[in-house]
């Protein structure tokens, strides 16, 4: 998966971390290449990419119409509010059990209720 594969390389994180931050909170276009991830759809952009996916259990509908609409491979624009999640810092008893407790890494995101999301006609 590519999303999974990327979180590796931490210089092209940090590279689109200090572009898309400032953008943070604003209702943003951006054009990109849609991937399964998990959770949703994974966009590929800027070198990087944000997930697309339901923040809360009002945009699973969405999320599955979306699904039933799109494919992994479409080239996809995408108009919505970016948003950014922080990697929680680990409690005591997770610095002491690494292991035992799964967190999502600190990505970016849409969340699928709120977005335009659209096949890309126009060529790069």
């Amino acid at each position: 998966m590519i999303a999974a594969a990327a979180q590796n390389d931490t210089r092209a994180f940090a590279k689109f971390k200090s572009e898309m931050m400032p953008k943070v909170g604003q209702k943003i276009t951006v054009v990109g290449t849609l991937h399964d991830g998990k959770p949703g759809f994974w966009l590929a952009f800027n070198n990087w990419g944000a997930y697309i996916y339901a923040a809360n259990k009002s945009g699973i509908e969405k999320e599955n119409s979306l699904d039933a609409q799109f494919r992994a491979g479409q080239t996809v624009r995408v108009t919505g509010t970016l948003r950014h999640f922080a990697e929680p810092s680990a409690t005591k008893k997770e610095e002491q059990h690494p292991r035992s407790v799964q967190r999502p890494p600190e990505h970016f995101f849409f969340d699928v209720a709120e977005v335009e999301m659209s096949v890309n006609t126009q060529s790069h």
